[in-house]
């Protein structure tokens, strides 16, 4: 078992008593260290103290269970405001929100699709742009999707 997948199965339970999720984590060597970082959120958002509190949690465990075995750089943060989407969970959790998605190569004569959110389907999603038209977006022709912060 690869040490995401250990750090996982110990950080499920303490995010789970937090009303917590983990939206993504990674590591990986940044210059001359191993960075595990780690990006929490839950239904109304994740604060700097609830990260700290997972963090420092965390920590102790990995500590005392020796799960990586390397001198490594542990960061917990939320995703924040332009929160990327990357799994279908993701897009279930971002319905009803704008959202911005780039794609590989044009859809419709697009390739940047900026709206809400509407629909999430097992290979695709549904955009609704402010014009009223609807695009489905394959999700393998997804290059980058985020929610969108800045458009009105």
């Amino acid at each position: 078992m690869d040490v995401i997948q250990r750090v996982m199965n110990i950080l499920v339970p303490i995010a789970e008593k937090k009303d917590a999720f983990v939206v993504d984590m990674t590591y990986k060597r940044e210059g001359s260290s191993m960075v595990l970082r780690i990006l929490m959120d839950k239904k109304n958002g994740v604060g700097i103290g609830e990260c700290a509190e997972i963090n420092n949690e965390l920590s102790q465990v990995l500590d005392e269970q020796s799960i990586v075995n390397e001198h490594f750089i542990l960061e917990v943060s939320s995703p924040g405001l332009d929160r990327v989407l990357k799994k279908p969970r993701d897009f279930k959790w971002a319905v009803g929100r704008r959202i911005k998605v780039t794609t590989y190569a044009p859809i419709e004569g697009n390739n940047v699709f900026r709206g809400t959110l509407v629909g999430v389907g097992e290979k695709s999603i549904v955009v609704d742009t402010n014009e009223g038209v609807s695009s489905e977006i394959p999700l393998d022709k997804i290059a980058k999707a985020k929610l969108d912060i800045k458009s009105k």
